[in-house]
């Protein structure tokens, strides 16, 4: 169980400095770091690869990374995020978290409002560009 200093629910990523996917990620990373940390939200890096570190391989089951894993304010795992991730996945998954989306990005219930009028994602839709999102 990991539990936040400040009752707060927590997303860590369990990185390597060897990682190709790590390195490629850490500007989406270090941007959602800046825009959310402590905003009803704690936000933890962890570099595995580090000997003092090892352990959380075993404890917590990762055998890939990057691994992103959500506790709730009990210090439950509520979700896990597993390889390269998009900006707006991770957004989501911390909106869900949070309960409200992070400055500059909508929660899930917002993009789906946004969707509900019909508009499906195609490879020329504006709302696919618009949000980030591969088809």
């Amino acid at each position: 169980i990991i539990k936040s200093k400040n009752n707060l629910p927590v997303m860590i990523e369990f990185y390597s400095k060897d990682c190709h996917i790590c390195k490629k990620m850490a500007p989406i990373v270090n941007s959602i770091f800046e825009k959310c940390q402590g905003n009803k939200v704690e936000l933890k890096k962890i570099d595995v690869s580090k000997n003092k570190n090892k352990f959380f391989l075993k404890k917590y089951g990762i055998i890939g990374v990057p691994t992103f894993i959500l506790f709730n304010k009990k210090g439950i795992e509520t979700a896990r995020l597993v390889g390269k991730q998009t900006e707006n996945s991770l957004y989501q998954a911390l909106s869900v978290l949070r309960g409200e989306s992070c400055e500059g990005f909508k929660t899930l219930k917002e993009l789906e409002q946004d969707f509900s009028s019909g508009d499906t994602c195609s490879p020329t839709s504006k709302k696919c560009e618009e949000y980030n999102i591969s088809i």
